[in-house]
């Protein structure tokens, strides 16, 4: 447990692999194995020197917790502490799926290693972002990291396939794709190309043969549409209209022409 103030107090409450003696609990206040084991001088108990401490404060003096003695002595027990930091316990991520067993000691170095326990609890080291949590840093098992920065991460770098550009895999799948200039595209005609290059599509649309192109007699009054391979289909079959067509245009012309002369008169 810990203070207001941030400070542990109260002994280990970690799930040790075997029975823990009597003589390596706190007497009296936590009834947990001693943290940090301060021995009395008074009546020869043992306690943790931060509950000691939050004992003393919450009584208003130095008073012994077990005999009730006032103005007595305490000292770190160093033989005390080597045997508590030699007891083997299980991690405290072991209900997760976590089977690390070693020596108490050695326990904060198993949980806080890049190496050590799997199933602590960390931040995406890239920073993205949380889905559930606005605002706030993804968090996951530290032996799912590895797989969520390579594979998951939108905040990895990431190189374009199609031009190699290199930047987070958010921005290129979300920006870059819609404006790569190697991105393949199908042909908006539905014809047989496929995976054209977004630079190359005026080029191949120009060749397209299911481009819809205007017939060059337009201006005339030829008002059909024909798709490119239909081209050459459409000129030859419509000689004679677009003649007609084009007479028809010379008439207005000449007509406009000759009253505008007629206005000049």
């Amino acid at each position: 447990m810990a203070s207001r103030t941030g400070v542990q107090y109260r002994g280990y409450d970690y799930e040790f692999v075997e029975e823990v003696p009597e003589e390596l609990v706190c007497s009296a206040i936590c009834t947990k194995v001693l943290r940090d084991p301060h021995l009395t001088d008074c009546c020869g108990q043992h306690f943790c020197n931060s509950c000691l401490q939050h004992w003393f404060k919450r009584q208003g003096e130095q008073v012994c917790p077990h005999c009730r003695k006032e103005s007595f002595n305490h000292i770190l027990d160093k033989p005390i502490k080597r045997r508590i930091d030699q007891l083997r316990v299980h991690c405290t991520n072991h209900k997760a799926g976590c089977e690390w067993v070693g020596e108490l000691s050695t326990v904060q170095t198993h949980l806080d290693s890049d190496s050590g326990c799997g199933y602590v609890e960390v931040s995406c080291t890239n920073r993205c972002r949380s889905s559930t949590i606005p605002w706030g840093i993804l968090k996951m098992r530290r032996k799912d990291l590895a797989r969520h920065l390579e594979q998951e991460c939108p905040e990895r770098r990431y190189k374009c396939k199609h031009c190699k550009k290199e930047d987070t895999y958010k921005t290129i799948t979300r920006q870059h794709y819609k404006q790569c200039p190697n991105y393949p595209l199908d042909c908006p005609n539905e014809c047989e190309t496929t995976e054209i290059k977004r630079a190359e599509m005026d080029q191949h649309r120009s060749k397209c043969p299911l481009e819809p192109v205007e017939c060059p007699f337009k201006e005339a009054g030829c008002q059909v549409k024909v798709v490119r391979k239909e081209f050459e289909s459409h000129m030859a079959n419509s000689q004679q209209q677009h003649l007609l067509t084009l007479m028809g245009a010379f008439r207005v012309a000449k007509a406009d022409l000759e009253a505008i002369k007629a206005e000049r008169k």
